[in-house]
């Protein structure tokens, strides 16, 4: 299968906007999600002071952690997003923190990543703290750090809304590339029209050329290099043109310059056979004067067709131009009997 000029170009254009695309497309979604995960992280982070909260009050209303202990359904209970205890409960209220500011009942859901330490950094609860916790917040009670909560960083997304926001914007991400895509492929089209327009002109005045159609010539309409091709090609056909038409009178000058000695030589012939005029030897150098100046006449063609194919050796020679000149005169004025 052929494949044209303008299908390569738009092809070429076509495979340049899908690297670019899925390259940008690629670091968009990487850079969306990394961005979104960490500011997911960050608010999740401020659930902790809640958590604090309701941990001092309950370290302050039992006087330490021993009432708690290893009561996993209490600390479940303690630790359990806002909402799911009974009604009543510490969660269904606004709570102040250490720093006399409020926190909202309503924290994020981030509780299982959260482990409960005591002042001396012995798990109380939850998963092992990493050693590199996305936040620790301090559990105060009357001034004074009986505790710590580590909130442990998020791979990725758990919620169910986090994750469909985050779907919905990776296909708007998805989408703007496709659409992206189809206009790149329309300008690709446009774009390769424009180049090959101008091609095929040129194209098409070739062959015009190479039929012999000289006097054919291109609208030149940009001033790139294409344009300049186009101006390069009308030079040719314009030259072309005028050696055709020099060639022409060139041909009709040795026409003419070959009847003059061929016309004498017929004459002075049937001078000779009609018995008007002797065969002397005047007459015998008059035919031969009309045969060199034809051979002369002969050999400038030759020389000619030997300079058209570069083949042409040049002797030059010092000559009498008087001299010459009188020998045409001569010629001219020898009378016809």
């Amino acid at each position: 299968m052929r494949i044209g000029i303008g299908q390569k170009i738009f092809l070429g254009f076509l495979l340049a906007a899908l690297v670019v695309l899925a390259l940008t497309t690629g670091v968009t979604r990487w850079s969306f999600e990394r961005g979104f995960l960490n500011y997911v992280n960050e608010n999740e982070a401020e659930a902790l002071r809640y958590f604090a909260l309701r941990l001092s009050e309950v370290y302050s209303d039992e006087g330490g952690w021993e009432s708690v202990g290893r009561d996993r359904d209490r600390w479940l209970e303690l630790m359990a997003p806002p909402g799911s205890t009974r009604p009543g409960d510490i969660t269904r209220s606004i709570l102040p923190s250490h720093d006399g500011t409020a926190v909202s009942r309503d924290p994020l859901a981030v509780s299982p990543r959260i482990a409960v330490l005591d002042a001396a950094g012995n798990r109380l609860f939850g998963p092992p703290a990493g050693d590199t916790p996305l936040r620790i917040e301090p559990i105060v009670v009357v001034g004074e750090v009986v505790g710590n909560l580590h909130l442990n960083p998020l791979d990725t997304l758990a919620r169910d809304l986090d994750q469909q926001f985050s779907q919905q914007q990776v296909r708007w991400i998805y989408g703007t590339a496709v659409f992206a895509l189809l206009l790149a492929g329309l300008l690709a089209v446009v774009f390769s029209r424009q180049i090959v327009s101008p091609i095929s002109r040129l194209t098409r005045g070739t062959q015009a050329l190479a039929n012999g159609q000289f006097t054919v010539r291109l609208t030149v309409r940009s001033s790139d290099e294409l344009g300049g091709l186009a101006r390069n090609f009308n030079v040719l056909a314009e030259t072309l043109e005028r050696n055709q038409q020099a060639q022409r009178q060139w041909i009709a000058d040795i026409s003419h310059e070959l009847r003059t000695p061929l016309s004498v030589l017929r004459g002075e012939l049937q001078a000779v056979e009609d018995g008007v005029r002797a065969f002397d030897e005047a007459t015998r150098k008059s035919l031969s004067g009309e045969v060199d100046r034809l051979t002369k006449l002969v050999n400038d063609i030759y020389q000619l067709s030997v300079a058209d194919v570069g083949a042409l050796r040049y002797r030059k020679e010092v000559a009498d131009v008087g001299q010459v000149l009188e020998g045409r005169r001569d010629d001219s004025r020898q009378p016809v009997p």
